[in-house]
C-alpha cells in the first residue's frame, strides 16, 4: 500500500494505491487468469472522489481489466480480449 498526495489548479488530491487481494478472472480466449487486484483511491480536498481497479496477470504481464468510477456517477471499464504479442 502507499499514499501520495499532490496540488494543481489550487486543490490538493490524496491517493491510496494498494493491492487488495488475488483474484481468478477471465481473460483472453475465455481462460482464468490469476490477477493481482490493484485499487486507486483518489480524495480531493473540494470533495471530489474516484476509483480505480486494474486486474494484473504477473504470468502475462498485462492487465486483462480495468474499472473506473467517480462521485459525480462516471464509470468505465475496458476489457482484454486478444494479446497480440
Amino acid at each position: 500500500k502507499i499514499e501520495a498526495r499532490y496540488s494543481a489548479g489550487g486543490g490538493t488530491w490524496t491517493y491510496t494505491l494498494a493491492v487488495v487481494r488475488t483474484e481468478k478472472r477471465t481473460g483472453p480466449g475465455d481462460k482464468q487468469i490469476d490477477t493481482f487486484l490493484v485499487e486507486m483511491n483518489e480524495h480531493g480536498d473540494r470533495g471530489g472522489r474516484s476509483m480505480s481497479r486494474w486486474w494484473i496477470s504477473p504470468a502475462d504481464r498485462f492487465a486483462i481489466r480495468y474499472d473506473f468510477s467517480d462521485g459525480a456517477g462516471k464509470a468505465n471499464r475496458a476489457v482484454v480480449t486478444t494479446v497480440t504479442r
